[in-house]
């Protein structure tokens, strides 16, 4: 949870907690609303498309992750039936973003808001993407679900979102993750307000997202330990002034950073 302190980079174990707080979430939707399901981002990793693995190999790590996200589940849901839009967080190069699948109307979409002129599929997202399709379309195939073919020669397809920044906010792209798949409902890219669209002040909207995934995540009713960060909450509120709770998180930024730097 360090990670989502301002300035830093956010880990990739934060994500899956807030895919997990997001999975458990969507059982409270309002009836016939969009159907959605998040998977973590162990799925596609850096050593799966670059680490020498075998075909088999990577099949085998993907299904145990795909599992794993359904350990819970008794429901059926695994096989995705009635999934309009399925979220994979993706961390390949030094940023993450996500790839949408959009099983109702049979498309792919890779939302990042670190995007220019240059970026293209075949020098940013071929490697993971390409992988991750042809992973992903097995399994549905495997569950009989009638998108599997469909998906496999879909092609992906990245939209100018309106918050997107011309030059990369490496720093950031795990918070911008993080907000696109609680936000996106798979209306039309060109009618998506993801919040922090037209905006003067992105850095504090930014700081504001860090603060609120860090309360959510911490405090959770699925989060086993949310009563225990409660207390210590309380008890620091309590035990220390305002000036001496600044100053102790200035402190503990710093030496943060330092340990960064080592």
């Amino acid at each position: 949870m360090e990670s989502l302190t301002p300035h830093f980079c956010v880990d990739s174990g934060v994500i899956d907690c807030w895919c997990s707080v997001l999975n458990y979430e969507e059982q409270f939707k309002e009836r016939g609303a969009v159907s959605r399901h998040f998977f973590d981002t162990v799925c596609v990793t850096r050593n799966m498309c670059h680490g020498g693995l075998t075909w088999e190999q990577q099949c085998e790590i993907f299904d145990t992750q795909i599992a794993f996200s359904f350990k819970n589940k008794t429901d059926g849901s695994k096989n995705l039936k009635d999934v309009d839009l399925v979220f994979f967080p993706i961390l390949i190069a030094e940023y993450f973003y996500v790839v949408v699948f959009n099983l109702k109307k049979t498309a792919i979409n890779i939302l990042n808001n670190n995007r220019d002129q240059f970026t293209s599929y075949k020098a940013d997202y071929n490697d993971g993407c390409d992988l991750l399709i042809k992973l992903f379309s097995r399994y549905l195939e495997s569950v009989g679900h009638k998108k599997s073919h469909a998906i496999t020669t879909a092609v992906p397809h990245i939209p100018k979102l309106k918050c997107t920044n011309m030059e990369k906010n490496i720093q950031d792209s795990g918070i911008f993750c993080m907000h696109h798949m609680e936000m996106y409902m798979g209306e039309p890219f060109s009618k998506w307000d993801c919040g922090i669209v037209g905006q003067s002040d992105t850095q504090h909207l930014l700081l504001l997202l860090r603060v609120k995934y860090a309360s959510k995540i911490l405090l959770h009713e699925i989060n086993v330990h949310a009563s225990k960060n409660m207390q210590e909450y309380e008890e620091f509120d309590v035990k220390y002034a305002p000036v001496t709770r600044k100053e102790m998180i200035k402190n503990a930024i710093m030496a943060k950073t330092e340990r960064e730097r080592r």
